[in-house]
């Protein structure tokens, strides 16, 4: 999701506080404080999903590695959702870590901004699975979506999706296309994650929520994009079909716009230009 929730709007308070929550046996979510994170235990060693950014990455160090009840862990895997800073930024503080599994395009963006560190990559461009102390976790690629390297984790026995920044809780959709993120393969991806199991999602940022939110994003996607078609088969342009495009949303329930980001009126814009890069000879 990038930066920008560090400076505007409502999201800021929840992006500078990290709240830790045990979800179950050897499960807990790291919500707040940068990128969302989630902590699997297995024995005494941990997988990490997303490593937060700036001090907010010691933070969590601290709390996955001596939590409160006194056990010690160590981490010695790490998945990252993608490569944008608020999850990925910390991943030098895990030093012993044995593996950080990411997707290719995430590793190449990581690269190609100077911020890929010695740390052990193990490259992702399609699926994965782990056993962790019996426990199984499926790693895959959803496609292009909040970036084009984005990794979701399926942990099946507990019904869990962990989403990265493919679904964040009650916030607009958000395809950050300088990272090759684009909003009709998110609706597609959004789709194949219905494909699976699951009825908790822990999103990128926000509180846990539930499957029944991929569904509506997925409704509110393919709303959109319907719209924006028939507004391009109408001959509409600019603002006109942006109108067009933004009252076919309007049965739909706001999300919170993401500063800089993403908003219904920037989305209904970005919607219309895929369509038209699409169309172009």
């Amino acid at each position: 999701m990038g930066v920008a929730l560090l400076f505007l709007g409502c999201s800021a308070g929840g992006f500078f506080h990290m709240v830790r929550q045990p979800l179950g046996e050897r499960l807990c979510f790291y919500e707040g404080g940068a990128g969302n994170a989630v902590s699997v235990a297995h024995g005494r060693e941990l997988l990490l999903v997303d490593t937060k950014m700036w001090g907010y990455a010691g933070q969590l160090q601290r709390a996955v590695e001596a939590p409160p009840d006194g056990t010690l862990h160590q981490v010695k895997r790490i998945l990252l959702t993608h490569a944008h800073a608020d999850h990925a930024g910390g991943v030098d503080r895990f030093t012993h870590a044995g593996a950080v599994l990411l997707h290719t395009q995430a590793l190449k963006r990581l690269r190609e901004s100077g911020k890929a560190s010695a740390v052990p990559y193990v490259e992702v461009t399609d699926a994965v699975s782990l056993r962790l102390d019996g426990e199984e976790v499926r790693i895959f690629h959803p496609g292009v979506a909040h970036t084009d390297g984005d990794l979701v984790a399926l942990l099946p026995a507990r019904g869990v999706l962990v989403a990265g920044d493919v679904l964040c809780a009650g916030l607009e959709p958000s395809a950050d296309v300088t990272f090759g993120g684009q909003l009709r393969p998110l609706r597609r991806a959004l789709e194949r994650l219905l494909e699976e199991k699951f009825d908790t999602v822990l999103g990128g940022h926000g509180p846990a929520t539930t499957r029944a939110e991929v569904e509506a994003k997925r409704d509110y996607l393919a709303a959109l994009e319907r719209a924006a078609v028939d507004a391009r088969a109408k001959g509409l342009a600019g603002e006109a079909a942006e109108r067009y495009a933004l009252a076919a949303l309007k049965e739909f329930a706001p999300y919170e716009p993401i500063p800089l980001r993403a908003s219904r009126e920037s989305n209904a814009r970005q919607m219309l230009l895929e369509l038209t890069q699409e169309q172009a000879p």
